[in-house]
């Protein structure tokens, strides 16, 4: 991913691990915590407003400083709680033991976040977002447990990661046949197609994407290992934990297809994508929307968007919310 081996040299040579701090909001909440080993950052102008969960998408994912920077407007709505998911940053600690990194997992992980967060603010439920990878543990909490969540919003929504990369894999090897780009062509074809076992198999896709689609992904990690809220371990652990967790986790993935394996969901049901989204992601969300059963459904589609639906168009995705919580109260 572009920018990956920035972060290596932006940490390197730093001798005192410094912790991580929040900025205070006057008034409101706005405070780093934890929920057993997994780290939380909690922002409200109002600690008494709708609570929001907000699970990122990378395996080991951590998304404080894209969350705090461009979607800061939502803090004047709701109790924002992003969470690293396990393997990163601040939840780098709950990596091992490896084995039991799971899918399962992830989704226990998600509600014991939102038992936490619902006991603490004494609510009853709370909005559950969701981004990419994040999608899959979300939306099987939601599956398992439909009366703790007000709503659901899935951003770049799994529904068949396995169609999905390989028809990405398709259009990664015929743009560069097309550009001429040998040493991609003999990559790709040196891999094969999707599934993989490790990352290394999906780097080329990966690190290919914004050329391909004319997105515009790969500084995010970047951007989130510079967050203030990290301390300095925290940080290396943005690139240690997206390497060592999206091993351990994404050859789980394979096997999933929400068509058969999730049929309905029990909440109202957002889908946001970008309208620069990889066309096979949405195919396969259409896939499963035009047959999941839910209280009320719906797509979202946000103009001069990609993957990152909700940073590159953050107040689009700010009404989008607002919608959701006027419709589900």
């Amino acid at each position: 991913m572009t920018g990956i081996f920035a972060v290596a040299v932006l940490i390197t040579g730093v001798g005192v691990a410094l912790p991580g701090r929040v900025t205070p909001i006057s008034g409101g909440i706005s405070e780093l915590a934890y929920a057993g080993k997994l780290g939380l950052m909690i922002r409200g102008a109002r600690a008494d407003a709708p609570l929001l969960l907000f699970v990122p998408g990378a395996p080991g994912g951590s998304e404080l400083a894209a969350m705090r920077q461009r979607l800061a407007a939502l803090e004047r709505t709701f109790v924002v709680v992003t969470m690293d998911r396990r393997g990163g940053g601040r939840s780098f600690g709950a990596l091992d033991p490896v084995p039991t990194f799971t899918i399962d997992d992830e989704r226990r992980n998600v509600l014991a976040v939102t038992d936490y967060l619902l006991a603490r603010f004494r609510r009853d439920k709370l909005y559950l977002v969701a981004h990419s990878g994040g999608t899959i543990g979300a939306t099987l909490a939601v599956q398992d447990s439909p009366a703790l969540f007000a709503a659901y919003v899935g951003v770049g929504q799994v529904a068949n990661p396995t169609a999905s990369d390989r028809t990405q894999y398709d259009d990664t090897l015929a743009w560069a046949r097309s550009a001429g780009n040998t040493a991609l062509v003999t990559r790709l074809t040196q891999v094969g197609r999707p599934p993989y076992s490790n990352i290394y198999g999906y780097e080329p896709m990966i690190t290919n994407e914004d050329a391909v689609y004319g997105t515009d992904n790969g500084e995010a990690l970047l951007v989130n290992a510079q967050a203030p809220e990290l301390g300095l371990l925290d940080k290396v652990h943005v690139l240690a934990g997206f390497l060592d967790s999206f091993d351990a986790f994404y050859p789980q993935v394979r096997n999933i297809d929400f068509r058969a394996q999730v049929p309905a969901l029990g909440v109202p049901t957002y889908f946001v994508a970008g309208d620069r989204e990889v066309p096979a992601r949405v195919r396969d969300l259409n896939l499963w929307f035009s047959a999941l059963q839910a209280p009320r459904k719906e797509i979202v589609t946000l103009k001069n968007a990609g993957h990152r639906s909700m940073f590159d168009q953050p107040a689009q995705f700010e009404a989008v919310l607002k919608r959701v919580l006027a419709e589900n109260p």
